[in-house]
């Protein structure tokens, strides 16, 4: 299966789903997924990134060979918004090695407190904080600050899950 056709065939879960089929374990398929997840082309990433977050949630010891490059995209500024979402929302539930936990919770706070940023990075980039956070007691409570300041300006999601944070500090 040519991974860049099937993906700019159709936009849909069930394509999506026939892709992470045929991908099965395979790392070099995994591997071109995960180039064009990351490359130029926005339309690609986009449907990349519905790909990547099925095998991530199935499989996610199939990404740890691509966390340094992750982090790389995760912290620059130009990076297309589905891949910025896809990355927050996989590092909210990864156990980040600790050589990346401070540029990833830099850049968390940065994409959290930009309320120019979508709804679903923020919210991302909340359960990322929350996770790296979590063994921390000086970071839980400077998220908690944070938190307890955050104007959410109406986005009930983001909202909810921050007063639910706020609860578990």
């Amino acid at each position: 299966m040519d991974i860049r056709e099937q993906l700019l065939f159709e936009f849909s879960k069930s394509n999506a789903e026939l892709i992470v089929r045929k991908i099965g374990q395979d790392e070099t398929k995994i591997g071109e997924l995960v180039l064009l997840f990351l490359g130029s082309d926005k339309k690609l990433a986009l449907r990349a990134s519905m790909v990547l977050a099925r095998i991530m949630d199935k499989r996610p010891y199939l990404m740890e060979s691509y966390i340094d490059q992750f982090v790389k995209v995760f912290v620059e500024k130009d990076t297309a918004v589905a891949v910025i979402r896809m990355i927050a929302r996989f590092f909210q539930s990864y156990a980040l090695p600790e050589e990346y936990q401070g540029v990833v919770l830099d850049r968390s706070y940065e994409l959290l407190i930009n309320s120019e940023q979508p709804i679903a990075v923020r919210a991302f980039a909340m359960g990322t904080i929350v996770n790296i956070s979590k063994e921390y007691d000086e970071l839980k409570a400077e998220f908690k600050l944070v938190l307890e300041d955050l104007y959410t300006e109406g986005a009930k999601g983001l909202e909810n899950k921050r007063r639910n944070i706020l609860k578990t500090l």
